[in-house]
């Protein structure tokens, strides 16, 4: 068997624009267009990017809350797109989504514990009273007192709604957990809690996560390699370790030089992107970055620069570091 859980190949997810007025398509938004990525069993993979770059949509796909457009999914290296209901319905058991805002997708009818309780009873198959009894486990699992299963969610704080996420997602012993923006919105002091939170479950059921975010400290602290997207393509792929000390694509470069430098680091220049990130819709030709890329040649806009490993483990998508011009 594969030591990759998650193996994309050349996805797309397109989204049409229609008018208001019958429905006509007059457009194309192409959220993710081409991504091939692997992600190892017991890994943490980050996944950094600009805001509207296709990370969500990625993380998204892979938990069927999106349809691709064309491309494969395979997870344990059966294609997902392909599979029968039957098989749709344990993937998406084991396959699972922690949001950037769990207050949305939490029942504000329910308790936590009645939350909790019906889905072990609907998706696990368990009575009333072992579902009750796993309930109050998963909540000390997460850092929070089975008392806690008797409020609703608006009486909790952002960063124990967070865990009470982590908690439903837990009930259905997932093998693979996309954290989509989950400590964005918390305080920093709050948002190391859930992290470590997090580092422990996976070394205590050996979870994988996709954790995708625009946090790159956390990302550094978190993951084990790092995957950079920009405008629905990956540019920039490698070790945590190598992303960070030694980045190699330019618009990876800009994005790492805007993390706060702490005392002990090596300082690095401010880099100034010009311009703003083109619209899905209206895709550049060529490199992507080559609107905004500041050593930007001829060929950059003509021909688009496929993954290429430049070094062990470490790939990019760039002509200049390619050595193609």
């Amino acid at each position: 068997m594969s030591e990759n859980i998650i193996s994309i190949k050349d996805l797309h997810v397109h989204f049409p624009i229609r008018t208001l007025i019958l429905q006509r398509t007059i457009g194309i938004v192409k959220a993710v267009d081409g991504v091939s990525l692997d992600i190892k069993k017991g890994e943490t993979l980050g996944l950094v990017g600009e805001s509207g770059c296709g990370k969500t949509t990625i993380g998204r796909a892979i938990v069927r809350l999106n349809d691709p457009t064309s491309g494969e999914i395979l997870y344990n290296g059966k294609n997902i797109l392909d599979s029968r209901e039957e098989d749709v319905k344990k993937h998406r058991k084991e396959l699972q989504i922690v949001f950037q805002d769990p207050y949305s997708s939490l029942n504000p009818r329910h308790t936590v514990r009645n939350m909790l309780q019906e889905v072990l009873t609907v998706k696990m198959g368990m009575s009333r009273e072992d579902a009750a009894a796993r309930s109050d486990q998963l909540l000390t699992q997460v850092g929070l007192s089975p008392i806690y299963g008797l409020r609703y969610p608006h009486e909790f704080s952002g960063g124990q709604r967070q865990r009470v996420a982590i908690a439903r997602s837990l009930a259905l012993e997932p093998k693979f957990l996309v954290c989509d923006e989950a400590v964005s919105a918390l305080d920093v002091s709050i948002q190391s809690q859930i992290i470590n939170l997090l580092m422990d479950l996976k070394d205590q059921y050996g979870m994988t996560y996709l954790f995708i975010s625009h946090a790159l400290n956390v990302v550094e602290h978190i993951s084990d390699r790092v995957a950079v997207m920009y405008l629905g393509k990956i540019v920039e792929q490698a070790p945590t370790e190598d992303i960070f000390r030694e980045p190699v694509h330019p618009y990876t470069q800009a994005l790492l030089s805007a993390i706060p430098i702490l005392s002990g680091r090596k300082q690095r220049e401010r880099i100034i992107l010009k311009g703003e990130v083109p619209s899905a819709a209206n895709v550049p030709s060529g490199c992507r970055f080559h609107t905004r890329c500041p050593y930007a040649k001829e060929l950059c806009s003509q021909v688009e620069p496929e993954l290429t490993e430049v070094a062990p483990g470490h790939f990019c998508a760039c002509h200049l570091v390619n050595g193609e011009v």
